[in-house]
């Protein structure tokens, strides 16, 4: 499954969000750390209070957590990879 994480301290990962959110029919269901899980085909969508630079791990995490194998992170970010 792939993970999309959306940092809500910044405000381009929240506009990605938003408009994957506009893009297809994510299904609501679940939450982690009281916030709705978004899922759609094998991908689910979080949102997270912390910046993605301090999310060490967040794929254990969030397997553990929801109970899912988590094979891909994806960061909605308008940083890219070098």
């Amino acid at each position: 499954m792939r993970l999309l994480v959306a940092s809500l301290p910044d405000p381009a990962s929240v506009n990605l969000r938003d408009r994957l959110l506009e893009a297809a029919e994510w299904s609501e269901d679940g939450e982690y750390q009281g916030r709705k899980c978004y899922w759609l085909r094998d991908m689910l969508m979080i949102s997270e209070d912390q910046l993605h630079l301090h999310l060490d791990h967040v794929d254990r995490t969030i397997g553990e957590t929801l109970g899912v194998q988590i094979d891909e992170v994806v960061f909605l970010s308008k940083h890219r990879a070098a």
